[in-house]
């Protein structure tokens, strides 16, 4: 499409810079148009239109002009691809909107994109604290897709953050007939919740660097996890060494809290192994205060459990 500018007194933007926003910001390339106009109040009121986007006009005043830029932008994503967009708002924390925003459009969804929206919306719930409902929204997303193989690996979840262990293997073993063997028609990734339940930790450790290495090192299960997992069982194997390693390339993120959280849990377990008492309490001390993050309590049940032991031997049994 052609360059058109926007008539904006002394701030120049087109349509072709709102479209490498959106191309920049989110990797999609998506054709829209619309226009900029004063309104009577003295504002101004930005209308975007396109490939499968509805128009939808943001008023602001003229200095809103970068804000009202941004919103158009994550308006078209959202219209244009809603699981993905669903996807984003869980990654940056803004659970609620994913809920509102994955429940009505799961609604008109086809039978395609429909499971991948009641997932995220079921994790945006349980990040709430709503873990029970998130686990009724998984099984939904499993009766309309049986080979949803992250829906499968998001139930034995669910079961372990509900402290239903036996259910969290037994939605494994359901795992293991739908894929037809371990991990057969499923990568070993979505076994990992049952992997780390019964220390599995080779085929974990294993499929978790090929997550890694297949995603840039972010991880694909939750956002930002690869280096979280992959020290978290090199201290399981007593690999204290790489899992030092490995915990150097964990940049926590004031906008992620897990990443911040489960960095006391990291330092914490190398200091306990390590024999440093002292660290090793401060360090799970500041984790059990922060473990309280519902996100962080669903994503990763159970470790606080970690704390009593480097207590006690910090010589604190009470």
């Amino acid at each position: 499409m052609g360059e058109i500018k926007l008539a904006v007194p002394e701030a120049g933007i087109s349509f072709g810079e709102l479209s490498r926003l959106l191309r920049d910001r989110f990797g999609h390339d998506l054709h829209i148009e619309g226009d900029v106009v004063d309104t009577v109040e003295g504002g101004l009121a930005l209308t975007v239109r396109g490939d499968g986007v509805p128009a939808k006009r943001f008023v602001g005043q003229e200095t809103d002009l970068g804000k009202l830029t941004s919103d158009a932008a994550e308006y078209a994503y959202a219209q244009s691809e809603p699981v993905l967009w669903s996807y984003y708002l869980i990654n940056n924390d803004r659970n609620e909107e994913a809920i509102r925003f994955s429940r009505m459009a799961s609604v008109s969804a086809d039978n395609a994109d429909r499971p991948y929206l009641l997932n995220n919306w079921a994790s945006a719930t349980a990040n709430t604290g709503k873990w029970r409902e998130g686990l009724e929204l998984y099984l939904a997303a499993l009766k309309i897709k049986p080979d949803f193989w992250i829906g499968h690996n998001s139930v034995i979840n669910a079961h372990w953050a509900l402290g239903e262990e036996e259910g969290a293997w037994l939605a494994g073993e359901h795992l293991r007939r739908a894929a037809r063997g371990w991990p057969g028609l499923s990568p070993e990734t979505y076994y990992q919740n049952v992997d780390a339940l019964t220390w599995n930790l080779g085929p974990w450790r294993n499929s978790a660097t090929a997550d890694a290495a297949e995603t840039g090192g972010v991880g694909s299960t939750v956002a930002g996890t690869a280096a979280i997992t992959l020290t978290d069982i090199d201290i399981r194997l007593h690999d204290l060494a790489d899992g030092k390693i490995m915990l150097q390339t964990l940049q926590p993120d004031p906008n992620d809290p897990p990443t911040t959280v489960m960095g006391f849990y990291l330092r914490g377990r190398l200091a306990a192994e390590s024999g440093d008492v002292a660290t090793a309490a401060q360090e799970m001390e500041a984790f059990e205060t922060a473990y309280a993050n519902p996100a962080v309590r669903f994503n990763w049940p159970g470790y606080n459990c970690w704390v009593a032991p480097a207590e006690e031997a910090a010589g604190r049994p009470d």
